[in-house]
């Protein structure tokens, strides 16, 4: 929407040469190269999708060029538990065509650059700013709940480097005689006489009167109900009188009036009707059902 640029979505794929699901980031490379190698690139720029951060890859790929380098990789100052990679790079393009052709690894931090330490110009790029893995469930939600706090590392609002959301077009959201406090409300959502503490509302999220939603991830709906009954008379959204603390609820998920998710027992690991545990939190999983009453 805003430059000559484009995006072009390409998903993992079984094609005649390889019979096999995408197997690291390089395998992931490697397979798709033949949509872009046709295009006049002389530089390539790989990203991590679970990752947040804000970087100016303009001054990572000048760094590239003004050090001569053959790969470059982002960097910042880690402990050596956390140092296997951030997963940005920029290669040069002969460089980066010529290693997956050439070497058999599936993956770029953990294979493919730690074998051209010795012989390719490996240079980094210093990160300054605030870096953070979501790639698991826990990670997903510490951030998620990270960013609901004051001063959070990550800043959303900065004047001069926005980020984009999806434009969906939705109304603003409808608050009655609810107490709200450190958490991010988005658009489309209709909340009433709840509560709702730490934690992220999705959109067209409904919370229902006397919700407790505590510390909890709520990722929101991809459509409004139409108000017809469910299966189990279960509308979408989230209850009347439902307790939720320390949850992830992906999108299109029921949970029934007077539910009680808050991991009473302090489960680590856990698999139920509907819902999973895993490192404490409970994850309710997309177009899920927690019928009225439940205890977890």
């Amino acid at each position: 929407m805003f430059s000559p640029g484009f995006i072009e979505i390409l998903a993992a794929e079984q094609t005649p040469d390889s019979s096999d699901w995408f197997q690291g980031t390089a395998d992931a490379v490697r397979q798709a190269a033949r949509h872009f190698v046709e295009y006049e690139a002389d530089y390539y720029l790989i990203l991590a999708g679970d990752h947040l951060y804000r970087m100016d890859f303009a001054e990572l790929v000048r760094a590239h060029i003004d050090t001569h380098a053959d790969i470059t990789i982002a960097a910042q100052p880690v402990t050596v538990d956390d140092a296997s990679s951030m997963g940005i790079y920029v290669f040069s393009r002969h460089i980066l065509l010529d290693l997956i052709r050439s070497h058999p690894g599936v993956d770029f931090g953990r294979e493919i650059i730690p074998s051209a330490l010795t012989r390719l110009r490996v240079r980094p790029f210093f990160h300054g700013g605030y870096w953070a893995d979501v790639g698991t469930v826990k990670s997903f939600y510490d951030v998620n709940i990270l960013l609901t706090q004051r001063g959070a590392p990550f800043n959303f609002f900065h004047p001069r480097r926005p980020i984009y959301s999806h434009p969906r077009f939705l109304p603003g959201s409808k608050i009655y005689d609810s107490t709200i406090d450190d958490a991010i409300v988005t658009e489309g959502c209709y909340l009433e006489h709840c509560q709702v503490r730490e934690s992220v509302v999705g959109i067209r999220t409904r919370i229902g009167h006397g919700a407790v939603v505590r510390r909890s991830v709520l990722l929101g709906a991809d459509f409004y109900d139409d108000g017809a009954p469910s299966a189990l008379a279960v509308p979408l959204g989230i209850g009347q009188d439902v307790q939720l603390d320390t949850v992830i609820v992906d999108k299109n998920a029921r949970i029934g009036d007077g539910a009680r998710l808050v991991n009473e027992r302090g489960l680590a690991e856990a698999d139920g009707a509907g819902y999973s545990i895993r490192d404490g939190i409970i994850v309710v999983p997309k177009g899920a059902v927690i019928a009225p009453g439940t205890v977890i």
